[in-house]
């Protein structure tokens, strides 16, 4: 009779467990969607090397020992920080695989400047350009559109109401309304382009125009998602992401010839802080 008791009990201790277990909730995993809406506060960590400066050959030039060609050492450019609303959207493959799209409206950038552009010998006492004016800067300002593509794991069970995460991926980044502020582009203008329309035998007024060029890099993400119910969380993630460009700051003519040609490298290497309210389908 005992040993029947103890079987008994012991049957009923496994069924007990085991509907405990499936009465444990589910937050995400295999098969699920999250949206995630928040801020990305993105911390740029930049250098950049010199300004390099190609100039239209001109006999004028070549006669007052202007090189075709000079980088001006201690010039650069920064970019400032910046905050930017985010959307994201994350789908498990299985309930530790997850891919992870990243998108929002795109960040505006302060551009800062620094140091004088300005050809070796005499000649760059006449012919020069203060990137560090106070009254010019910020320089220029940008709008920096980076949708990314991360590949997730995603550590510990379905059922745990915290769940951290590494992944890695590639982002696409390219600028758009890249522009001179007013103050930098008459700065130039008056400084650079003047001289450089007169001794391309173009003289008159001149205009500015600036670019930044696109690239495709990796992004390293970690984080920890925290499901508040089974439907709503939030979730805390830093991303770094190598990041380099080209800026272009061109000199042209009235007539659009291109006077002067300056570009310079620039590892802006952001650090991206994401805080993010998640929505799991």
């Amino acid at each position: 009779m005992k040993r029947q008791l103890l079987i008994s009990a012991t049957l009923l201790g496994w069924s007990s467990l085991s509907l405990a277990q499936d009465d444990v909730p589910r937050i995400f995993g295999a098969g699920d969607l999250v949206i995630q809406a928040g801020y990305f506060h993105i911390d740029t960590r930049d250098s950049s090397g010199p300004v390099r400066t190609e100039l239209r050959p001109s006999p004028l030039l070549t006669l007052l020992g202007v090189p075709e060609q000079f980088s001006s050492e201690g010039t650069g450019l920064s970019i400032s920080s910046s905050d930017t609303p985010a959307l994201t959207a994350k789908y498990f493959f299985t309930d530790q695989l997850s891919l992870q799209l990243e998108g929002g409206i795109p960040a505006d950038f302060d551009i800062y400047g620094y140091g004088t552009v300005a050809p070796p010998g005499a000649a760059g006492e006449v012919v020069n350009a203060d990137l560090g004016d106070p009254n010019t800067n910020p320089v220029a300002s940008s709008t920096q559109w980076s949708p990314a593509m991360i590949l997730h794991w995603n550590f510990r069970e379905p059922e745990d109401a915290v769940r951290p995460y590494i992944g890695v991926g590639a982002v696409y980044t390219w600028f758009t309304d890249v522009e001179l502020s007013d103050n930098a582009a008459e700065a130039i203008n008056s400084s650079l382009g003047t001289t450089l329309a007169l001794a391309a035998g173009t003289p008159g007024d001149t205009y500015t125009t600036a670019s930044s060029s696109s690239s495709v890099d990796p992004v390293i993400n970690i984080g920890t998602q925290v499901q508040v119910t089974d439907r709503w969380g939030v979730s805390l993630s830093a991303s770094y992401l190598p990041l380099e460009t080209t800026s272009t700051i061109k000199i042209k003519a009235s007539d659009g010839t291109t006077l002067a040609t300056n570009k310079i490298d620039i590892d802006i290497h952001p650090v991206i802080i994401a805080l993010l309210v998640n929505y799991r389908f």
